[in-house]
């Protein structure tokens, strides 16, 4: 015992029965082993830290404007034509000259401003309110986001968004706009899957290379469906407009024309709402 000053700083002395036994840590293969598998490990762990704060976020989808379409020496009215995707025909109302607003009540299609109309938000059946965010002139009158989906119209441009969130909202309050929500069809080409179930006749607004169009089935069709034959036809933003036996109106160079039940909608003069392109003339 009387040696134990003759230890060395990398020594370790095993006390055992028969006396003291040197043993030398650095000497032995496993020690460097679990040295190397350690250095490894926080070499690893260290990469993969900052792979991870320097990884590029995940795009989010910016709304781009769309601006009405103006055609040099044509009237105000709608361009009528039809398609058929996955089986399903397809028809594409496009105004032209007119700019979109939102509208309150009953629509009175004697108006020759009025070259196309859409019912925009549903109406709840158990208190026949607006659903959801609903803004009309900068004036909220409904709140909610139940449905993803969202159109604001601002200085004359709309809006196709797919954001709970959006800022497009306290935007159209701000600037005297007007702002609505509906299921999400389509966003930036990709089709989007919705809870509810059934068929019914579908309509959406959509964009389609820069131009703003709306689009129906003429048969009865399941979200599904509807959305990724819209998809398929190169639509790159779209959202719900509300459909079955919804009103709307349209008016060609021609003639003009209206579809769904009129009188359905009479009692919810305070709640029906549409999206309107305006004639403009210049």
């Amino acid at each position: 015992m009387k040696h134990f000053d003759d230890i060395q700083d990398d020594e370790i002395r095993l006390i055992t029965p028969k006396g003291g036994h040197k043993f030398n840590v650095f000497r032995r293969w496993w020690f460097w082993v679990v040295v190397s598998i350690c250095t490894i490990t926080i070499i690893l762990l260290i990469v993969l830290h900052l792979s991870r704060n320097n990884s590029t976020p995940e795009q989010q989808y910016v709304p781009t404007p769309v601006s009405p379409n103006i055609v040099e020496d044509r009237l105000p009215c709608v361009i009528l034509s039809d398609t058929t995707i996955n089986d399903i025909k397809l028809i594409i109302y496009t105004p032209q000259n007119a700019k979109p607003e939102l509208r309150v009540g009953i629509i009175d299609t004697t108006d020759q401003e009025i070259v196309l109309a859409f019912q925009a938000a549903d109406i709840r059946a158990d208190n026949n309110r607006i659903v959801g965010d609903f803004v009309l002139n900068g004036k909220k009158m409904s709140n909610g986001k139940s449905k993803k989906g969202c159109c604001a119209i601002i200085g004359g441009k709309i809006y196709i968004d797919n954001n709970e969130d959006s800022p497009l909202f306290d935007e159209a309050i701000e600037k005297q706009g007007y702002f609505f929500r509906q299921y999400p069809l389509v966003i930036n080409g990709d089709m989007q899957e919705n809870k509810p179930k059934g068929k019914s006749i579908r309509h959406a607004l959509s964009e389609k290379d820069g131009v703003i169009m709306a689009i129906s089935s003429s048969s009865q069709e399941s979200f599904h469906d509807f959305a990724q034959a819209l998809s398929d036809l190169g639509v790159q933003q779209a959202i719900y407009l509300s459909g079955g036996s919804s009103y709307g109106f349209c008016r060609t160079e021609t003639n003009s024309f209206s579809w769904g039940d009129y009188l359905l909608w009479d009692k919810y003069t305070e709640s029906v709402n549409y999206i309107v392109w305006k004639a403009v003339n210049e």
